[in-house]
């Protein structure tokens, strides 16, 4: 009988920079201890960092990867002051 897949954590983020920030943050110390992990969002958000999609950054024993949410249309925060 074959052991169960490890686990894989999926961290999904809203597009403003104080729920990317701390979830990042979540993601880097889970991927240090093991785990692979997947950090995605949309591709505006992401222009705060200076992780391309799809690209995968080694972390101790760990893995993190980016990958962006795509399609659904403008998910882009709207024109508003208090969403910069």
């Amino acid at each position: 009988m074959s052991s169960p897949p490890p686990p894989h954590v999926l961290l999904v983020s809203t597009p403003l920079q104080g729920h990317v920030n701390p979830l990042l943050v979540l993601g880097w110390r889970l991927a240090f201890r093991g785990l692979p992990v997947t950090f995605s969002t949309v591709p505006h958000a992401s222009l705060k960092f200076s992780y391309r999609d799809g690209e995968a950054v080694n972390i101790r024993h760990g893995m993190l990867c980016f990958e962006h949410l795509h399609g659904g249309g403008d998910l882009r925060p709207p024109d508003n002051p208090l969403y910069r």
